[in-house]
């Protein structure tokens, strides 16, 4: 009999469905056992995820901690247990972002047993008109009644900022990762929760949603909650008034929900031994038997999207699925880097003040808000603009260099091209950044090239053949590279994006060597480039006609590695920049040269150098850390040395 210890959260919502699956007959008839252990939700938060993986098989966990789980190396991935096939039909079966909010690096770390983020709750019986559907009538209640409720206890009020940017158009560092909104959006979001927040009833304003939405069940001071993570539990209640839940506010109609992704997963800590009986456990967990009829009836909340939509769940939850899936799918997931789980730990100590004695409320030193506004004023922690057109920031081991010229395509000028030379030499010369990043401001274009207005002003063809070549400053990159392709990567932009080691591109994204629609070729790797990615009739097709080519094109030529949603790009890659940036970085610099060096090479002088290289490397301190941390079954820690 394989014994497995588990921790999960002590909600019903997270606990009984679990210990009833845990307790079936066929568990014990295929030979496992598991043991279902308790917390409150606030113990995640205090105990890292490693210490706990290092205690329990399997770990109920939040997606924000997947970045952390990741640095410390203490889950195994959904792919290495179930395999790619298995995991791409869970991520098509779940419902909105419930199992891709876990994916870090290259793979999935959870399985979306619970799927939740915040929604509008409401007592139907107390309202006096329509439950509000945009942000505008929400101030109007609250202006009206006085009894609409902010959740702000905690890190919710962080979250609520968040969602609050998501439906005003700005989900929180999705463009730039290093800015979490804009300063105007910023203000504008924070305005209005303070408005809010004066009004809030005292009665909840120190209630975490459980809290708040007990107290609405029981009480009739609050009639309104605008954004609170959903629990079914509430809608169909064994005692005190059902609560109605809808979709979270739009700005406008038709517009997003603004909501920030909750639920949680089970992970498969590294000290799990993964057994047939096991996996047969978690995918039925994951079947339409369990979501749709054993999960519901436990009361779970099931993550998958049938689950959402089926009559029989809905008429006995009072609609609660059906009313609030929409805002399920279009959730907004937080960042998941090592240090992302700081948004959601952060603790404002008050939201609203009284007003003082000229009448307006004090701005809140200690507010959430306030910190994550001021951060946008700088492009990042570290770093600075080289010009107004190129930024170039660092946080922590990865550096990021912005084309910022969005209203021009971001074509190249020549100031611009010093400035990414700068740029550049800035990140060899510098031991602590071990992954480069480089996009595109704006979602029209990552690179449209060389500023064609610009080629006149060379007197000669010999001063434009010396000019300083942005391509052959990413190619001196000794780092390696990312390039996050946003729309349109044509001439110099192509040129540069294949400098670069990887290239991950959004679906809006469009791939051409348009120079010979000017009357000359492309000068910056361009043929070279294209015949070593695409092949050789491929790279014709393109230098000879000069027309784009589409992502999906892209990918299936391989000119890029992956292809995903305009909003996830940055993430994307981001997240391969993290998971580069945990390896070894001598090992790292050295696959980069390797690879660059095969590619001129003979097959055996390749071979014969690789051989070399690796010898090089296993003489590393880093390697004799890296066999040492094998052994004693913990995460290296890599110090370029």
């Amino acid at each position: 009999m394989q014994r497995l210890r588990a921790l999960t959260w002590n909600h019903p919502r997270g606990y009984n469905a679990l210990a009833a699956a845990a307790a079936r007959p066929e568990l014990a008839e295929s030979g496992l056992a598991i043991a279902w252990d308790k917390q409150p939700l606030e113990g995640f938060e205090s105990h890292p995820i490693a210490d706990l993986c290092a205690r329990y098989d399997l770990v109920v966990l939040d997606h924000p901690h997947v970045g952390e789980a990741m640095a410390g190396d203490c889950l195994q991935s959904l792919e290495a247990v179930f395999g790619d096939a298995t995991v791409r039909t869970l991520e098509a079966e779940s419902i909105g972002p419930s199992l891709r909010s876990y994916r870090f690096g290259d793979a999935h770390w959870a399985l979306p047993l619970d799927a939740a983020t915040q929604v509008m709750a409401a007592r139907a019986d107390l309202l006096d008109a329509p439950v509000p559907e945009l942000w505008g009538e929400v101030v109007a209640l609250s202006q009206r009644t006085g009894k609409v409720a902010l959740s702000l206890a905690g890190p919710h009020a962080a979250l609520s900022f968040l969602s609050i940017a998501a439906a005003f158009g700005e989900p929180p560092a999705e463009k730039e990762p290093d800015v979490l909104v804009s300063r105007e959006a910023g203000r504008r979001v924070y305005e209005l929760m303070l408005d809010l927040a004066g009004r809030s009833p005292r009665s909840v304003r120190d209630k975490n949603p459980i809290g708040i939405l007990d107290h609405m069940a029981a009480n009739d001071d609050v009639v309104l909650c605008p954004l609170v993570y959903g629990y079914v539990n509430y809608s169909a209640p064994e005692r005190g008034h059902p609560i109605a839940f809808g979709n979270a506010p739009r700005r406008m109609p038709g517009g997003r929900p603004g909501s920030t992704l909750g639920g949680t997963g089970i992970g498969i800590s590294r000290r799990c031994e993964i057994t047939p009986a096991l996996k047969q456990h978690l995918l039925w967990l994951m079947s339409r038997q369990a979501q749709v009829g054993f999960i519901p009836a436990h009361d779970g909340q099931p993550s998958r999207r049938e689950a959402w939509h089926d009559q029989a769940v809905n008429a006995r939850w009072g609609g609660f699925y059906e009313s609030t899936a929409d805002t399920l799918e279009q959730a907004y997931v937080r960042p998941r880097a090592t240090t992302a789980t700081s948004l959601s730990r952060a603790r404002p100590r008050r939201f609203c003040d009284k007003p003082s004695r000229t009448g307006r409320r004090p701005m809140l030193c200690s507010i959430v808000c306030r910190p994550f506004m001021k951060a946008t004023a700088q492009p990042a922690a570290k770093g600075r603009q080289m010009t107004d057109d190129v930024l170039y920031t660092v946080d922590g081991a990865i550096a990021t260099i912005t084309l910022n010229r969005p209203q021009k395509l971001n074509a190249v000028t020549p100031e611009m091209a010093d400035a990414i030379v700068k740029a550049v030499k800035e990140s060899n010369d510098s031991d602590s950044i071990r992954c480069v990043v480089l996009t595109g401001a704006g979602d029209r274009a990552f690179c449209a090239g060389s500023d064609i207005r610009e080629l006149d002003t060379y007197e000669t063809p010999w001063q434009f053949r010396n000019r300083p070549d942005y391509c052959d400053a990413f190619r001196a990159l000794l780092k390696p590279t990312i390039c996050a392709v946003n729309g349109y990567a044509f001439g110099g932009g192509l040129e540069t994006a294949m400098s670069c080691d990887i290239r991950i591109a959004s679906q809006n994204a469009q791939f051409a060597a348009p120079e010979i629609k000017l009357g000359w070729i492309g000068g910056g790797g361009m043929a070279a480039h294209l015949m070593h990615s695409i092949g050789a009739s491929n790279a014709a097709l393109m230098l000879m006609t000069g027309d784009p080519i589409p992502a999906d094109k892209a990918l299936a030529w391989g000119l890029v590695s992956e292809v995903v949603p305009q909003t996830d790009l940055l993430g994307r890659a981001r997240a391969i920049a993290e998971l580069i940036a945990s390896r070894a970085p001598i090992a790292a610099e050295t696959a980069k040269a390797n690879l660059r060096a095969a590619v001129s090479m003979p097959i055996d002088k390749a071979i014969e150098y690789e051989r070399d290289l690796q010898t090089i490397c296993f003489a590393t301190a880093d390697a004799a850390e890296g066999r040492a941390a094998f052994r004693e079954k913990r995460a290296p820690k890599f110090e370029r040395r």
